[in-house]
């Protein structure tokens, strides 16, 4: 599963990692300014508390995202749970850094100070800030939200379905959803991948009870409201963006899914009206199922049948971003790459120490969602790597969760190219038409599926944060219903809605992966209008053009988080955020 987790162990941390840190402007300066005497101009006393304050919070990151790679993955029960203890202490100590009220009163000082004009020194103090800021609650609550957090994450890390008598990995359940014809058995599989809910739900409804208590203690309404501020992100234009999805691509989707509808009924020996969640490809309805003939995993399938599945996965994704001017071979080297029991099933990217120690964990397999995630997850990795290369200050080596996931978005949808299978695996000529056309289609289904359920989590996060208190179970099936247009099973009263794991441990986060996509979609244009001459947006592969990677090296990447989401954004792509050249691209 390649959405998740690039917000790394916390995600009220406006960074996720560490290192040996530069001095705030990007050389090593002394602590030699008492940040505390009001004397003293206010740009020096903000070097000096920088001067104070990195390097002990350089040092907290380094040690809390070790910790959280070593949870992630564990070999035996003892070692998960050895290594959770040890993770949720850390964080613990993060937050405490970060609760420090004498500080948080010299950030809010400082950035109502007009004489604060240096922008690096500006940025640096906004993003410390809305850091500090959801801290700032009593430690017996902080270690509550920690740890319960940390017990919930390491419960679906552990975790394998039953199913057929048979203790069984997530990999193996959603490849009978990809796979099987036959009904009973796929309901069954989907079944077996809910069986985590009732396991977790409790504990992630109290999870929001005690996050909300945290919003409320720092003036917020509710957690998500807190969030979305933490985040940069004005709520009510992210509701109206949301909104503008929902409403331009209510026809386009209503007519492929219709399309998709009768394929999937005829495959699987149902009518149309039979059609349940079961008949997806995936347990949540946001993948596109196969819609053709045409097997795309054949292209992905490892030659070697000897060699780890997945290992030839390894090897093109190699190729590929090397054939744009980036060595991602470090990276691989430093990553966990293949499923084993503890193990987390799903997949991140993370950024130790802001100075290059970038790793992946993934649970590869040879076929084309896993070749997706790998350049997905490298997306991430190499806009770390190059975004660590540069002399910014230490705070700044980090970026906004919408842009990173922008580049993944990009990068992992190149598996649905046609001209990019050409190139990077070899398609042969005479089915190059045929796969022409079964990705594009392929590539429009997945962004609208992908679009609509991105609206359940959005309006599912906020309204579990605005009433922790409510019947979650229908609610969530009443937002399926509405925006993804699936049927819920009749009877059916279960916690469907804990079995999605960014809810309990990355929450208020799904809203960047659609609001990336859009980005993505206005990058794209860009690439193919200042790099490949105004060529279509399908001929954009990157491979072959190293100019292209400069373009997102200098353009985006070495920008770090200097300038909001929103300003990275124009700078880029020439125009605001929109949905505009998203749609166009589904067309």
């Amino acid at each position: 599963m390649k959405r998740f987790g690039t917000l790394g162990w916390l995600v009220l941390s406006s960074g996720i990692v560490a290192g040996c840190p530069r001095g705030e402007t990007g050389s090593a300066t002394p602590a030699t300014v008492d940040w505390r005497d009001r004397t003293l101009p206010v740009e020096a006393r903000v070097r000096g508390f920088l001067d104070e304050f990195v390097p002990q919070r350089a040092a907290l990151d380094r040690d809390a995202n070790l910790a959280s790679w070593a949870a992630t993955n564990a070999s035996s029960e003892e070692e998960s749970a050895r290594e959770y203890a040890r993770k949720a202490e850390l964080e613990l100590a993060w937050r405490r850094l970060h609760a420090d009220r004498e500080r948080f009163a010299a950030l809010q000082e400082f950035r109502e100070s007009e004489s604060l004009t240096d922008p690096l020194l500006r940025r640096q103090v906004e993003l410390l800030y809305l850091t500090f800021l959801p801290n700032q609650i009593p430690d017996e609550l902080m270690r509550r939200i920690t740890d319960l957090s940390n017990e919930i994450e390491q419960t679906f890390n552990a975790h394998r379905a039953q199913f057929e008598g048979a203790e069984v990995s997530d990999n193996d359940l959603r490849k009978i959803l990809q796979t099987e014809t036959d009904s009973n058995r796929r309901r069954a599989a989907w079944e077996a991948l809910k069986q985590i809910g009732p396991v977790v739900a409790d504990r992630v409804r109290e999870l929001a009870r005690l996050r909300n208590q945290a919003a409320q203690a720092v003036g917020y309404p509710d957690y998500w409201q807190m969030m979305m501020a933490a985040q940069e992100l004005p709520p009510d234009e992210v509701l109206a963006l949301f909104d503008q999805v929902h409403e331009q691509t209510e026809e386009p989707y209503s007519t492929e899914k219709a399309q998709l509808d009768a394929t999937l009924a005829e495959r699987y020996g149902v009518t149309v009206g039979g059609l349940r969640p079961w008949h997806c490809a995936d347990p949540f309805c946001q993948s596109a199922p196969q819609a053709t003939d045409v097997d795309l995993d054949r292209y992905f399938a490892n030659p070697d049948p000897e060699a780890p599945d997945g290992s030839n996965l390894v090897a093109l994704a190699e190729k590929f971003y090397a054939g744009f001017g980036m060595d991602v071979a470090p990276i691989l080297a430093r990553s966990d790459l293949y499923e084993r029991p503890f193990k987390e099933q799903h997949a991140y990217c993370t950024d130790i120490d802001r100075a290059g120690d970038v790793r992946m964990l993934l649970n590869l397999k040879s076929n084309s969602d896993w070749a997706d995630t790998i350049l997905h997850e490298l997306g991430h990795a190499v806009y770390f790597v190059y975004t660590d290369q540069t002399e910014l200050p230490y705070l700044l080596r980090e970026m906004h969760t919408m842009s990173t996931e922008a580049i993944a978005e990009l990068m992992g949808g190149m598996t649905k190219n046609a001209r990019w299978l050409q190139e990077l695996v070899g398609v042969p000529p005479e089915e190059a038409e045929t796969v022409a056309a079964a990705t594009q289609l392929e590539a429009r289904l997945q962004k609208l599926i992908f679009a609509r359920w991105s609206l359940v989590m959005l309006h599912f996060e906020r309204a579990l944060y605005a009433d922790p208190e409510q019947d979650l179970d229908t609610l969530w099936w009443d937002l399926v219903e509405r925006y993804q247009k699936v049927t819920r099973p009749e009877g059916r009263s279960a916690p469907d809605w804990a079995t999605k794991i960014h809810v309990a441990t990355v929450p208020v986060y799904y809203h960047n992966y659609l609001m990336g996509e859009m980005m993505a979609a206005q990058i794209l244009e860009a690439v193919a209008r200042e790099v490949y001459g105004g060529a279509p947006v399908e001929e954009v592969i990157f491979y072959g053009k190293p100019e292209a990677g400069r373009f997102l090296i200098d353009r985006i990447f070495r920008r770090g988080h200097v300038v909001r989401w929103d300003d990275l954004i124009v700078e880029a792509t020439g125009e605001p955020l929109g949905p505009r050249a998203f749609v166009e691209q589904l067309r």
